[in-house]
């Protein structure tokens, strides 16, 4: 029990500053704009669920994907690391802070379904910084001996 209470702990401190649950919510409150509060706890369920569920398929297959590509662990964090600083750098050298998305209100459904993988789930709530930090997280957990290796996972 203490090994998984230590992995927890690890996943969740490494995992909960690139998630940004504060600035992601403002983020999916401009893509969504105004919307009933139903509509707004639906796309929140459905948001989380995919976000879950789209970590889990890097966590699982994550190092077997680096693996069979051939491609090591610490390139995946030098290009993860560039990418974040790009990231960072466009968000200092906006001029102003023009969004593409629409804030009026949007009461289709179907409209709102078609955002919520793309750009809700990838890449406001779950980006590239999430999916190295959970390869790396699946790849240091496949190091380890059968019964840590499934604890770790």
């Amino acid at each position: 029990m203490l090994l998984v209470l230590k992995f927890f702990a690890l996943a969740y401190s490494a995992l909960f500053p690139v998630i940004n649950p504060l600035g992601s919510a403002l983020m999916f409150l401009t893509v969504v704009g105004s919307v009933s509060n139903e509509q707004f706890r639906y796309l929140a369920r459905k948001v989380s669920v995919s976000m879950v569920l789209f970590l889990l398929v890097f966590e699982v297959g994550g190092a077997a994907l680096l693996n069979f590509f051939g491609i090591s662990l610490p390139v995946v964090q030098l290009a993860g690391g560039f990418v974040l600083a790009a990231m960072g750098w466009r968000m200092l050298d906006q001029k102003e802070s023009v969004n593409g998305q629409s804030t009026s209100p949007v009461n289709d459904v179907r409209t709102l379904d078609q955002k919520i993988f793309f750009p809700l789930t990838f890449p406001i709530s779950a980006g590239p910084a999430c999916i190295v930090v959970t390869l790396t997280l699946s790849a240091h957990a496949s190091r380890r001996e059968l019964f840590s290796n499934v604890l770790g996972h």
